[in-house]
């Protein structure tokens, strides 16, 4: 007898299962205690078991599966994902004799209304292939009492999945609504030093103040970044880095809630980098519209052709005053430059 491994591991969004590894470890065992030769071992990393195979006719079928789009809009991931290893197994169906799986949850997870599940069994159905679970045994779906079997212990599995999500986000609000973080990690001027718990990482929070400072005088995003770079000694900064830093309201002593609303933070309080007028006048800052090329009187030659020749990404139209006391007058320069790594050693080197 000939059989396959399949193992896959979750996106987060399933109950926590074995590793990757473990699961194979564990099908090669129960394959080496039924005489099983193994002639083939496929897996799948981080993806749902809500996803279908990445086959052209699974694709098709996906392209019309209502709910399987539905699902995908509603998930943090908003692009469709196909598992390339399901689909190597289901390539070898005609020559082997079974597909051993930790459980039988690695295969698919039932998603409502979707045609996800019946497109998987009918291959299982139309080779006679059976499945072979470490935990739960023989399955063959060309039987009715095996298939209904799976079928009702897969939906049990998903509606008990589905209640542990709910009171999981439940506790999250609830956390955030109360005022309190709903992670641990740490960010830019913060330490996390026990549950709920953080101190002020001194050198970090000057910069954090600094870049406010700069930032409601409405000073460039790009002056911004050398400017921090010039007087703390970083390397380089980004924009991306800067809009981290003035869109968290912690810095000032706040945080939102699950509504989106401002209210004050358990953790952050006592301890403020800045203060509240500050954190609300960059935001908006960042409320307020830029000027788009349409919009403007002068139309550049050029504008969104030029690349950075380091990092690659579009360059942007940059306007200098003149120096005063210039023969330039009120004459000003406009050129293109790179603001997304707007000072780095290797930038000014060149």
């Amino acid at each position: 007898m000939k059989g396959v491994i399949y193992a896959r591991q979750s996106s987060g969004d399933e109950e926590q299962s074995a590793s990757v590894e473990q699961q194979i470890v564990n099908c090669q065992k129960l394959a080496f205690e039924n005489g099983i030769e193994i002639v083939g071992v496929y897996q799948d990393l981080n993806i749902s078991g809500k996803t279908y195979p990445d086959t052209t006719e699974a694709a098709a079928l996906a392209a019309v599966d209502e709910a399987y789009k539905a699902w995908v809009k509603s998930t943090y991931d908003k692009s469709q994902r196909y598992r390339k290893g399901l689909a190597e197994v289901i390539s070898v169906l005609k020559s082997v004799n079974y597909v051993l799986v930790d459980d039988f949850t690695r295969l698919m997870r039932p998603l409502p209304a979707s045609y996800l599940e019946s497109h998987i069994i009918q291959h299982f159905k139309m080779t006679g292939v059976k499945i072979h679970c470490v935990k739960g045994g023989i399955v063959n779906m060309s039987s009715f009492t095996d298939n209904l079997v799976a079928t009702i212990v897969s939906q049990i599995n998903a509606n008990q999945i589905e209640i542990q999500r709910e009171k999981s986000i439940g506790a999250l609000r609830k956390l955030k609504d109360e005022g309190y973080r709903a992670t641990g990690s740490n960010f830019t001027g913060y330490r996390n030093i026990g549950y709920q718990t953080y101190e002020i990482v001194p050198e970090e929070a000057k910069i954090v103040k600094k870049a406010y400072q700069l930032g409601i005088d409405y000073v460039s995003y790009q002056g911004i970044c050398r400017i921090l770079c010039r007087e703390f000694g970083l390397s380089s900064l980004s924009y991306s880095f800067l809009k981290g830093v003035y869109k968290r309201p912690e810095y000032a002593g706040y945080q939102y809630n699950s509504k989106g609303k401002l209210i004050p933070s358990q953790c952050f309080k006592d301890i403020p980098i800045i203060t509240l007028s500050e954190f609300l006048r960059m935001q908006e800052r960042f409320n307020n519209k830029r000027v788009h090329n349409h919009d403007r009187k002068e139309v550049y030659a050029f504008t969104g052709l030029c690349f950075c020749g380091y990092c690659g990404r579009r360059m942007q139209v940059t306007t200098a005053e003149p120096f005063p006391g210039s023969k330039e007058g009120n004459y000003k320069r406009h050129f293109f430059s790179c603001v997304h790594n707007s000072y780095s050693p290797e930038y000014k080197n060149n």
